[in-house]
């Protein structure tokens, strides 16, 4: 019986065209998914674009374009890269299509009946380069190591978050039978 096998890429932001670490990425995974297929896996392989960030809202700004203009022309850098490495992805996903909006809030409304969702607030070291939270250890001399010419700020703010920590024995169960 063929095993499943799935892999993704990150999704990436539009926010600016793609450099050669996102080729690099995306081309590793094609390797892993191609090796896959050849052992008889059914593979799916998905790669996309995260049209809905902080970054992208940014680069629009500061080109002076509305922001699904200039998500909808960035995005199609990504997607011709895919055809020009000639990736055997599945599928390409962008966060904006319609399939991908429907899904995300089918899941959150299921999370949410089942009472996984609930609001609370967040504050934390944020590098806005990254779109992401720090911790004093990962920084250097106050400042994000990937990021040394932008402030880190402070955020508090309110944000739902999921219970994962009631699926615990859940999960370590299912790492531990097919560990």
């Amino acid at each position: 019986m063929a095993k499943k096998f799935y892999l993704t890429t990150a999704i990436d932001y539009v926010n600016a065209a793609p450099h050669i670490g996102h080729a690099f990425e995306k081309v590793l995974a094609d390797a892993i998914a191609r090796w896959h297929r050849l052992q008889g896996d059914k593979t799916w392989f998905l790669t996309g674009t995260d049209e809905n960030a902080q970054k992208n809202v940014q680069a629009a700004k500061e080109a002076g374009v509305p922001v699904r203009e200039f998500v909808d022309k960035n995005s199609q850098y990504f997607i011709q890269l895919c055809k020009e490495l000639n990736l055997s992805n599945d599928d390409f996903i962008r966060t904006t299509e319609k399939k991908h909006v429907k899904i995300c809030q089918e899941i959150i409304e299921k999370a949410n009946k089942n009472g996984d969702i609930y609001k609370g607030s967040y504050e934390g070291l944020y590098c806005a380069g990254c779109e992401g939270y720090k911790t004093e250890k990962d920084l250097v001399n106050g400042k994000c190591p990937e990021h040394p010419n932008r402030p880190i700020t402070v955020i508090k703010e309110d944000a739902y978050f999921f219970k994962l920590s009631k699926y615990k024995k859940q999960i370590e169960k299912f790492i531990e039978d097919r560990g």
